[in-house]
Parts: structure tokens; sequence; C-alpha cells
């Protein structure tokens, strides 16, 4: 009987420590997926921290590509006014320069019509002096013919006595003749100074003609020169106005390459977002775009070995990935940029580097190398860097702040021309 008591005991507490034994195995199953959901937990947190990180950044992209936009409408509307000035100071130019050729015309008019006035007072004056000397000859003539009469009345008076009374008639003839000639001289003197009164008169008109047509050349002068200024005028408005229809032509295009680019960049930063997604989660890789680059940085244990050049197998899978990405790319320059901390080489890697900057620099070139010859991208795009220790993200007085020194970083950029 206490055989059989003991023996019921015993299983019962046998049975009561498999149940104590289930219960923590299950407990601790309980704890370990309670862990691990606060681990998934953590982890999505902290993915949706940086999602909300890099949504403010494109954010505030977005917010700056927004004022950039309306800066460059205002530049475009300020050069679209002054342009519209332009014109309009072109249009008040062609009317005056329209004017100061019609101007030109009627003083063209005007000298055209003092050439013949003073082509008729020169006829005229010419024959005024041809009557004046046919005057002239005609009073010398009557001036011998009154001497030959003195001169036979003369003789007459000295001549016989029986011819007297017929000289005397002759005389008297001649007499009359004589005054008949004087009265024609007085005439023709009269008729000389009315003559040479006139010839004074043309010369006179002649001058004031002159004097006129100087001022009217003077003017013309005056008018040929404010036309040639207006033309100056004209050409350099209408060369302002070109060069800033070539300047808005110029910022359209630059507007648009920049619009091109940054969506070029957007979408390979989604890209390599999506290729290395894992590395990123990992802290291992980092991809940060700024202005108008795509960063992308790996720590060095990605890529290489400590010390070492050549790129490990895992690096190799990751450039391939971000080699397709990058064969894509156009218009851009890619720069491969080796970094390391601030400890020198050590002893055992002298004999290959003898500093920081051999090994950067070696770092550099060797992705160049493979991204080239393994992924295809075009190596006239591409640029090889070395910067030894000397541009550190991070403190290098600790392990952690070293391992991130220590990286090779891509930077995707506008084409230097």
């Amino acid at each position: 009987m206490k055989k059989a008591a003991m023996a019921a005991l015993v299983f019962a507490l046998v049975a009561v420590v498999i149940w104590a034994l289930a219960l923590v195995g299950q407990t601790r199953k309980q704890k370990d997926t309670l862990t691990g959901q606060e681990k998934k937990l953590a982890r999505l947190t902290s993915e949706l921290d940086q999602l909300k990180k890099k949504q403010d950044i494109l954010r505030q992209k977005a917010q700056k590509d927004s004022k950039e936009m309306l800066a460059e409408e205002q530049r475009n509307s300020d050069l679209q006014n002054e342009l519209k000035d332009k014109n309009q100071k072109l249009e008040s130019l062609q009317k005056k320069l329209s004017k100061l050729a019609e101007n030109e015309k009627d003083l063209r008019k005007q000298q055209e019509t003092q050439d013949e006035t003073i082509k008729n007072l020169q006829h005229q004056l010419d024959t005024s002096r041809s009557q004046l000397a046919s005057c002239q000859e005609k009073i010398t003539k009557k001036q011998a013919v009154l001497a030959e009469l003195q001169q036979h009345a003369t003789e007459a008076e000295k001549g016989e006595s029986e011819k007297a009374k017929s000289q005397s008639r002759k005389i008297s003839q001649l007499q009359e003749m004589l005054q008949a000639k004087q009265s024609e001289l007085e005439d023709g003197q009269k008729e000389i100074a009315r003559l040479r009164k006139n010839e004074a008169d043309l010369q006179a008109q002649k001058i004031s003609a002159g004097s006129t047509i100087a001022n009217l050349e003077k003017d013309l002068k005056d008018y040929h020169s404010k036309l040639l200024a207006c033309q100056d005028k004209i050409k350099q408005a209408q060369s302002n106005i070109n060069d800033l229809q070539q300047r808005i032509r110029d910022l359209e295009e630059s507007r648009e390459s920049a619009e091109s680019r940054l969506q070029q960049l957007a979408s390979t930063n989604a890209a390599l977002v999506s290729q290395l997604k894992t590395h990123i989660e990992k802290q291992e890789v980092t991809i940060k775009q700024y202005q108008q680059k795509l960063s992308v940085t790996f720590l060095d244990r990605v890529l290489f070995g400590s010390g070492k050049v050549s790129i490990t197998p895992e690096g190799k899978t990751v450039l391939m990935k971000v080699g397709k990405v990058l064969k894509e790319i156009t218009g851009e320059t890619i720069q491969v940029v080796g970094n390391t901390d601030a400890v020198p080489i050590a002893p055992e890697y002298r004999h290959r580097f003898s500093s920081n900057w051999e090994l950067s620099a070696a770092r550099a070139a060797a992705v160049v190398y493979f991204l080239q010859h393994k992924c295809g991208v075009d190596p006239r795009k591409m640029e090889a860097v070395g910067r030894s220790s000397y541009y550190p993200i991070a403190s290098n007085a600790n392990p952690e702040g070293r391992a991130k020194n220590r990286n090779v970083e891509i930077i995707i950029g506008p084409k230097l021309e």
C-alpha cells in the first residue's frame, strides 16, 4: 500500500516537473517570440523614421525646387517686361526715324526749289548783263556819231560863205539829230541805271538764296546726323532684344536640363535604394541627395578586406547591382572616391602601400575598373580619386568613427565642361 502511494506520488511529481518544464519552454518561446517581435517593431520603427526623414528631405527639396521655379518664372517675367520695354522703345525710335525721313524728304524738296530759283535768278542776271552790254555798245556808237556830227558842224562853219545857208540848215538838222541822240543817250543811261539796279537786286537775291541754301544744307546735315544716331540706337536696341531673347532661351534650356537631371537623380536614387535595401538597413551603405548631386557611400568592409584592394565576392555582387543603375545614367560624371581612417598603414602592408594616399587611390581605381569591365559603365564619364584620411565623416578617436571613415564614395554630379 505504501509502495503504491509512493509510486503515485512519484508519478505525480514527475508529471508536475514535466508540466513545469513545458510551461517554462512555452514561456521562453513566447519570450523569444516577443523579443523577435520587439526587434522587428524596432526595425520597422527605424525604417519608418528613415522614411520620414527621406520624406522630409524630399519635401524640403520639393519646396526648394518650387522656390527655384518661382524665382525662375519671376526672372522670365522680368525679362519679358524688359523685352516689352525694348520693343516699345524700338517702335518709338522707328517713328522718330520715319519722321526724320519725312523731314529729310521735305528739305530735299526745298533745296531743289531753291536750286531752281537760283538757276532762274542766274539766268535773269545773265540776261540783264547782256542787255546792259548791248545798251553800252549802242551808247558808244551814238557818241561816235555825235562826235562826227559836231566835227562836220565845225567844218561847215569854217567853209565858204556861199554855202553858209545850206550849211546852217545842215547844222540845224545836225543839232536836232544831236538833241535826239542826246535824248536817246539819256534814255540809255537811265536804262543802264535800271539794269544795274536790277543786277544789284539779283545779286542780293542770290546772296539771300545762298544763305538760305547754306541753312538748309546745315539743317539737312543735322537731320542726317540725327538719322544716323537713331539708326545706331535701333541697331543697339535690336541687339539688346536679340540678347534678351537668347538669355530667355538659355534660361529655358537650363531649367529644362535641371528638371531632367533632377528627375534622373531621383530615379537613380530610387533604383539604388531598391538594389541596396539590405545594406542600407544594416547601415553599411548610405545614400544622400543634395543640390544636384547624389552620393552613395560604402563602408570598406562591404567591398574590401582589411588593408586590401581586391574586391570581395560580396563586394562584387553589390557593385554589379550598382553598376546596372550607373550604366543607364547620361550626361553626368561618376566620381569614385576612396577614403581611409587616420591610422597609418600596418607594417605588413607597407611593401604595397607606403601611406593611406596609395591605399585610398588604389581602392577607388579598383572600383572604377570593375564598373568599366564587369558592368559596362562608360569609362569616359568616370573618375578615380584618392583622398587618404583628410576628409573624415566621423571622429578617428574611437573604433566606430574610424570604421565610418574607411569608405568608398560614389558621387554622381554635373558633367564639368
